[in-house]
């Protein structure tokens, strides 16, 4: 399961700080932004899931495990090593060394199903994901912007830097040491509906079928100060 470092006390980076990348952006700021880092994500698009808490896949979609309580975001769905996505791991790794100019090693992936008002509360992540990159796959909001990924910079100039992203972007952040979060998600049903959509709502109230997909891949410096977590060894869910 994931393990998430929560605000409530002052946040030291367990293994130091991040070495420093070849991208100058990136080492001031913290986070860079992706545009169109996936160019085709219908490819990724998949079935809600019915279910709720987390699974665990181990090398097909028949062999998994599973436990009702998510972990990090209740009511969610969230799959670790979803067999379909095994290959984007390492592919898209090779893209972000580039962006770096740094040598990466994989550590673990997941994706996770969020549902009208869940949020994710402000925190950083275990030194696994020295590394993170955030890729959004499919969202049936009618405007994206009204779900923003929140980060809070290492450039005082960017504290709480609100970034919005369409299917197939994605955010590079330092996930050890900059907090990020996402506020309670809203319904897609906004009061701009038409009044018949509104009427109906109100016939199947609690059925709002509102929902978000992201996947999370992370990945550690080759020469850095938590190489040690490479193919997240220490840490076997």
């Amino acid at each position: 399961m994931m393990e998430m470092i929560a605000l409530d006390s002052q946040l030291i980076p367990t293994k130091g700080s991040t070495l420093r990348t070849r991208n100058e952006k990136f080492d001031t700021n913290g986070f860079f932004f992706l545009p169109n880092l996936v160019p085709d994500p219908t490819k990724l698009e998949c079935d809600v899931p019915e279910w709720r808490g987390s699974r665990h896949y181990y090398g097909s979609v028949d062999n998994y495990s599973h436990v009702d309580d998510e972990g990090q975001v209740d009511g969610s769905s969230s799959r670790y090593n979803w067999p379909a996505y095994k290959d984007l791991h390492t592919k898209i790794r090779l893209e972000i060394e580039q962006v770096l100019g740094k040598k990466l090693y994989n550590t673990y992936y997941y994706d996770r199903f969020y549902f009208l008002g869940q949020e994710l509360e402000k925190h950083v992540d275990r030194d696994a994901c020295e590394i993170s990159v955030s890729l959004m796959i499919k969202s049936n909001l009618r405007y994206y912007h009204e779900w923003p990924f929140i980060v809070d910079s290492s450039n005082q100039d960017l504290r709480e830097t609100w970034i919005t992203t369409a299917p197939g972007d994605a955010i590079i952040y330092k996930g050890c040491e900059i907090p990020h979060w996402r506020p309670p998600l809203t319904s897609k049903y906004g009061r701009d509906e038409p009044k018949y959509k509104l009427w109906a709502r109100r016939i199947l109230r609690g059925r709002d079928d509102t929902f978000w997909h992201q996947a999370f891949f992370h990945y550690v410096l080759a020469d850095g100060n938590r190489c040690e977590h490479a193919f997240d060894v220490s840490n076997r869910y």
